[in-house]
Formats: C-alpha cells, sequence, structure tokens
C-alpha cells in the first residue's frame, strides 16, 4: 500500500513544492519528509484499500514489462506500437490511481488540474530541460481544453450579466511558430469552434517577425505575448508550444483578462 502510495502525482507534487533541495541535490526523500505528506490512510476502508492495491498490482505489471531488455528486444522486431501502448496503458493507470487520491481528498477540479499539469508539465521540464515533450507543439485537443476551461473561468465571471464566451481554435501545424485562440462575446455561451484558417497561418507568421525583441544592455532576447482587445473580440497569441496552453495557463490567463476588462470598465 505504501508503495501505491508513492506512485502519486500528488506525492510527486507535494514532496517537490515543500522540499528545495529534492530533486537537485538528492534523488531520494528522507523519512521526516515523507511523513510531513497529508496522511489519508484515515480516511480507508477495505473497499478503497483492495481497489487502490489492485490498480498499483497492475502498474508493476506494465512497469516490468516496460524493462529496458524486453523494450529493446520490442523495437528490435519491429513492436515499436506494442512499446508506444504499454507507455499509454501506464500513464492511464497512474492516472486512475490520481482521480482516486483526489475524491478522497476531496479536492476541486481546478486544484486537481493544478497539481495535474505540475506533474506532466513543470516537473517534466525541471528534470527534463530542453529535452521536455512541453516545447513540442500544441495539439488540437489541448487547445480545446485550454480555451474550454478559459471561457468556463470567464463565463463564472460574467454569470450575473447578459454576456456570454466562446472561443474559436484553429488547426496548427508542426512548423506553425504561433497559436492563437480567438474569444468572442455574445448573449449566449456557444462553446468552442475548431478553424481551419490558412490566411491567419500566413499572418501570424508575418507578427512572429515582431515578437522576438532584444532587451537592451544585457544582450537577452524576449519574445512576447499578445492579447488584443477588439470589440467585442479578444485575440490570445503565444508560441506554439504546450507550455503556453496548459490548463492551468488558462487558469492564469483568465485571471489577466478579468482584470483587464474591470480595468477598461473603471477608465
Amino acid at each position: 500500500m505504501r508503495g501505491a502510495l508513492y506512485e502519486l502525482g500528488f506525492f510527486t507534487y507535494f514532496m517537490n513544492i515543500t522540499n528545495a533541495s529534492w530533486g537537485i541535490e538528492r534523488e531520494r526523500g528522507i523519512l521526516k519528509e515523507v511523513l510531513q505528506v497529508p496522511a489519508i490512510m484515515k480516511e480507508f476502508n477495505a473497499g478503497r484499500c483492495c481497489k487502490l492495491a489492485a490498480l498499483y498490482d497492475k502498474i508493476k505489471t506494465v512497469v516490468s514489462q516496460q524493462g529496458k531488455e524486453e523494450k529493446e528486444l520490442l523495437i528490435l522486431f519491429g513492436c515499436e506500437q506494442k512499446v508506444d501502448d504499454l507507455s499509454e496503458k501506464l500513464k492511464s493507470l497512474r492516472l486512475s490511481v490520481d482521480d482516486f487520491i483526489f475524491k478522497i481528498l476531496g479536492l476541486s477540479e481546478k486544484e486537481q488540474i493544478i497539481i495535474s499539469d505540475w506533474v506532466e508539465y513543470s516537473m517534466d521540464m525541471f528534470e527534463s530541460g530542453l529535452g521536455s515533450h512541453v516545447y513540442n507543439q500544441t495539439a488540437l485537443d489541448e487547445n480545446k481544453q485550454y480555451a474550454d476551461l478559459l471561457c468556463g473561468e470567464l463565463n463564472t465571471f460574467l454569470q450575473s450579466s447578459n454576456s456570454r464566451v466562446g472561443a474559436t481554435v484553429y488547426h496548427v501545424g508542426v512548423n506553425d511558430p504561433l497559436n492563437m485562440i480567438k474569444l468572442h462575446f455574445a448573449k449566449k455561451e456557444c462553446g468552442v469552434l475548431v478553424s481551419d484558417d490558412r490566411d491567419l497561418k500566413q499572418s501570424l507568421k508575418e507578427i512572429d517577425k515582431y515578437l522576438l525583441r532584444k532587451k537592451a544592455g544585457d544582450g537577452l532576447y524576449v519574445r512576447k505575448q499578445i492579447i488584443h482587445y477588439k470589440d467585442d473580440k479578444i485575440y490570445i497569441i503565444k508560441q506554439n508550444q504546450k507550455r503556453f496552453w496548459m490548463r492551468t495557463q488558462a487558469i492564469i490567463d483568465a485571471g489577466d483578462i478579468i482584470q483587464n476588462i474591470m480595468a477598461m470598465e473603471n477608465a
């Protein structure tokens, strides 16, 4: 059971944000640090223990199948797809464990998103550096998740008004340097729409030339992000990398947009 708890994204999240030296000076936690993790065992009954143990046994089985020698043999005999399937299965099982523990802890949906994104993106960027997948291009599903959460946050803010926010996301290519999402205000919610505007891609490539600016005196270059307000629309333009379009980033961007809207109303 203790091993199962160590598989948790929540455990990884808590240990990393509360211990400055873990993962930098050393790779192992010490008993005193482990004991600081919030206790959840008192919330376990026999049924919950059996369910968690079963999930952990499945994880151990998949991990054993993912051993280095087995993986090399699978690739050697042209079975790369099976390696990918095992990786996806392991990821799915760990997410199931996380969902199980999140419910026991009574975490809100927003709290679950923050922890999950931190483990999947921030932790991976910390461990893998420039080789992290957070620098890869954004997938359409990720764009839709970002837009859906952003609209949800804004519509919660606007629930006492007659306005609602919808979004349009675009098909982004591997070689497109920028990604854009358009928000539009209407009298009723219209969800997230998907568009394939080829003229837009060319415009974004032109915009990208002006987003990279050198900071005077220090030889550093900064790539800016754009949130442009025009009539009843808001255009969000950022680099086409996963780290800028996480669900957690949607929560942050929603807060910035709300502050800007309130400042405009008070101006």
